[in-house]
């Protein structure tokens, strides 16, 4: 026997294996697919003849690696071992990790050429096999390349994740330190197995690079202890870092991160993602952070927060979620009042649950240039909370995107009145008599959008129009996220409501788009009003998700040059 090919259908093929590897002492090549029991001798096959070996459609199985190790240190005579790789989501280790394990692993041929073929279904698995596909199957090539300064070899590993990158340091004594100095490192994993944890382990402290530019953990998984993850941060903020973007989800406690992380001096980019604990030392000093994302993490007290930004002299970026999942740790306190002071920051994004429960908001951010504030979304029901607002003014806010049922407008909407893109989906009962308050003008306001979720948009419509005379584009649309949660009532009437025609309808409007909702006969007299009066309209496009009823009058267009689009 000279030519043995071995499908695994069968329950016994490993034993038949081993039965033929030892009645066949002149075999020369071998194709198996899997295995799940090893050998425990050297048949003589291996010793003396075997010069070709394939594994097809390999799933990185404990058993599957260690009969690849074996055959691999065993076939002295081999020159020749081809292993494809199956393209498969479960696949216990990394492929980048097995080529790794192979090449490293001692052969019994010194003459052996490892080839590596893989079947891949996706374009992103593709680009990195294809890399590896060219590291071992064209070493010319790769002596080429090997040629070329460490720093542009850096850029090159740069392109690839982390754990690819690292195992290039099997193609040759060129290669084996040059992802040491790698200044980005990345590292994501959902399975729940512990390869993640070994293989950071072993590799962080063999780093070298003085500044790690990017440190990067997504994990999704419980098998990364709080000790292990903590380990990995002390040594990236060690070297410099400037972007620490940890995410851990599904974890069963909050991790808390090592306090250099509150005193690092170079760190630009923080963002602290679901299970972390938030708990800021009294002497932390962020002189450096620009950019700060806090997302579903939960605080040690109600003064940890105000101490993080606190501590962030040139924060610029601004990002909190809070949801009813950061309060159910028995352990930390509930938020009273937030008090975000930060003169130097410039975009703020606020994402609260309406049934988060704390008193009050204060923002005193005298330089923003961008706000967001979203509180009027639910994650799986509960009380609606209520709370205060105290708003600052903002002389430098160019756009505000504002979701929110209960919102003080007073004082609000005095805060954000130079702003040039308004987006507002309020629920509030008063909101409307907020933009009637004396001394309320949009003087700079070039953009509204206005949500149709609820029928306040018709309520805020008219002193909108009113009091933003440079007004350039209006929309009225339903947000996607919105749609379940519509209120039907009655809407006003704009013919009623105002006594003239505002000035941003006779000399600025240029674009009016509508998407109603059911093509109602109050939608379409708003839709009728804004045509007749718009002087300088140039587009107008309409589009009702409803059917809308029929009606034998045709709109009429107060401009010569409107371009008018139904849908």
């Amino acid at each position: 026997l000279t030519h043995l090919e071995l499908c695994h259908c069968g329950v016994y093929w490993s034993k038949v294996l081993f039965r033929l590897l030892n009645d066949s002492p002149n075999l020369r090549e071998l194709e198996v697919y899997t295995q799940k029991d090893e050998l425990n001798c050297v048949p003589k096959c291996l010793l003396s003849s075997l010069e070709t070996f394939k594994w097809t459609a390999m799933f990185a199985t404990e058993q599957e690696r260690n009969l690849m190790k074996y055959i691999l240190n065993n076939a002295c005579c081999l020159k020749t071992a081809t292993i494809v790789f199956e393209d498969a989501p479960e696949r216990q280790v990394p492929i980048e990790m097995m080529i790794q394990e192979f090449s490293l692993s001692f052969k019994g041929s010194p003459t052996c050429q490892l080839v590596f073929e893989f079947e891949v279904s996706s374009v992103s698995r593709l680009c990195v096999l294809f890399f590896y596909k060219v590291v071992f199957m064209l070493r010319e090539e790769m002596d080429r390349i090997s040629q070329f300064p460490d720093e542009l070899l850096l850029k090159v590993l740069m392109f690839l994740p982390t754990r690819t990158a690292v195992s290039t340091s099997v193609l040759s004594k060129r290669w084996e330190f040059i992802w040491m100095w790698l200044p980005k490192l990345e590292y994501e994993y959902t399975d729940h197995s512990h390869w993640l944890r070994d293989f950071v382990n072993l590799n962080m402290p063999l780093h070298r690079a003085p500044v790690i530019e990017t440190f990067r953990l997504n994990l999704k998984n419980r098998s990364v202890k709080s000790k292990d993850i903590r380990l990995w941060i002390v040594i990236a903020v060690s070297r410099s870092i400037r972007e620490l973007s940890i995410n851990l989800s599904f974890y069963c406690r909050a991790t808390k991160l090592p306090s250099s992380v509150y005193i690092c001096k170079s760190l630009v980019v923080l963002k602290l993602i679901d299970y972390i604990l938030v708990d800021v030392p009294r002497l932390a000093n962020l002189p450096s952070l620009k950019t700060l994302l806090l997302r579903r993490v939960t605080y040690f007290d109600e003064n940890s927060i105000q101490r993080l930004v606190s501590s962030c002299p040139v924060l610029e970026d601004l990002v909190i979620e809070r949801v009813r999942e950061d309060f159910n740790w028995p352990d930390y306190e509930d938020f009273i009042t937030w008090n975000l002071c930060i003169p130097s920051l410039q975009r703020l994004a606020l994402k609260i649950a309406t049934y988060v429960d704390f008193n009050e908001l204060v923002i005193n951010t005298p330089s923003l240039k961008y706000f967001k504030l979203c509180t009027h979304y639910d994650w799986g029901g509960g009380d609606v909370a209520s709370y205060s607002y105290d708003f600052k003014d903002m002389p430098m806010l160019e756009e505000a995107d504002i979701e929110s049922r209960y919102l003080d407008t007073n004082n609000f909407i005095r805060s954000i009145t130079s702003v040039k893109r308004l987006s507002l989906c309020v629920r509030s009962v008063n909101a409307d008599e907020a933009l009637n308050c004396e001394g309320i003008v949009f003087n700079q306001l070039e953009n509204l959008k206005l949500c149709l979720c609820d029928t306040n948009w018709s309520k805020l419509l008219v002193p909108l129009l009113e009091k933003s005379p440079n007004l350039q584009r209006l929309e009225i649309d339903l947000n996607d996220d919105h749609k379940d949660s519509c209120v039907d009532h009655q809407l006003v009437s704009l013919e009623n409501q105002l006594s003239y025609v505002p000035e941003c309808l006779r000399s600025s409007l240029k674009t009016f788009k509508w998407k109603g909702r059911h093509g109602s006969q109050t939608e379409i007299d708003v839709v009728k009003y804004i045509l007749r009066n718009a002087r300088c309209l140039e587009t107008a496009a309409i589009l009702f998700h409803q059917s809308t009823p029929e009606t034998e009058d045709k709109p009429k267009v107060s401009s010569t040059t409107c371009q008018l689009v139904f849908d």
